[in-house]
């Protein structure tokens, strides 16, 4: 499905005489999106699709029913950039000058901050943060997992990591800053996918840090089993490993879907190095147990 294709199928109650919205709503072909707005219905499985379609469908609604000058930002901005984030945004970002009432609808947050010309692009015919102004702004906001998950896919781009340095640096004493630098410095250029940043960031609030920490992750059905344990050393974490074993005889999969064993021998950090599949492991259960 293409998701932008789909997020920018909006109408306004303008554009619909009320005969034709009321049957296409009651038909199920459109949704309402936001106060005055319709979508059409996205037929998916996955409800993150569905999010996601949603939340772009919101965008183009507020960038057609507001006036003056805005930029989509933060949560926002990074998933027109398509960025990976650890959740969909619910409410819609937005830098705009002025003060809001407090009438102002509260499915939109509202930032006041100056906006230079260098940081304000165009994605899919919507105004929006650039991805340095988007990186910085996320690293000062979101949380720990969703920030680095930002800053991960950022920083494989050469040259990014000085320039948000020099960002930081200038809004020393604002709000977040200091924690957006403590972020930049743990971030990996090198992580290959969400799920290894996820892996790296989660992993020490259920393991030891004492050397030897291992988890072991097992499969609902009991089919499966198998050891992560610290190889790679990380400024924020351990990356994982995968031994390989299983219940049922079969190879440990990595998160880019082949086997752990023969990524590690080529030299490859694989994501999420798991028994089985990635939609097994989603709905694992995480056993931890430090090993002196």
């Amino acid at each position: 499905m293409d998701e932008r294709a789909a997020g920018a199928v909006v109408y306004l109650t303008g554009d619909l005489d009320r005969n034709t919205l009321e049957k296409a709503v009651r038909a199920g072909t459109l949704q309402r999106v936001r106060r005055g707005a319709y979508g059409a219905v996205v037929e998916s499985e996955d409800r993150y699709v569905r999010e996601r379609v949603r939340a772009r469908q919101q965008m183009h609604a507020i960038a057609r029913q507001l006036e003056g000058p805005l930029w989509f930002s933060h949560d926002s901005a990074a998933l027109l950039h398509r960025l990976p984030l650890d959740r969909v945004p619910s409410r819609t970002h937005l830098l705009r000058p002025g003060r809001a009432s407090a009438r102002a609808d509260q499915t939109i947050v509202r930032h006041r901050a100056a906006v230079a010309e260098a940081d304000m692009t165009m994605v899919d015919a919507l105004p929006v943060t650039t991805v340095l102004r988007t990186a910085v702004d996320c690293a000062m906001t979101m949380s720990d997992l969703g920030a680095f998950m930002v800053l991960d896919r950022v920083l494989a781009e050469p040259g990014l990591r000085e320039q948000i340095a020099d960002r930081l640096a200038g809004r020393r004493g604002a709000s977040g800053s200091a924690k957006a630098r403590w972020r930049l410095d743990r971030a990996d250029r090198r992580a290959e996918s969400a799920g290894e940043t996820a892996t790296r960031e989660t992993r020490p609030r259920w393991c030891s840090r004492r050397s030897g920490a291992r988890t072991r992750s097992s499969g609902r059905d009991g089919s499966s089993s198998g050891w992560c344990g610290p190889i790679w050393p990380a400024p924020a974490g351990c990356l994982p490993r995968c031994t390989g074993g299983s219940r049922s005889g079969q190879p440990g999969v990595s998160g880019s879907g082949e086997c752990a064993a023969p990524a590690m021998a080529r030299g490859r950090r694989p994501g999420w190095a798991i028994p089985a599949a990635w939609g097994r492991y989603r709905r694992a259960r995480l056993h931890v147990r430090s090993i002196a």
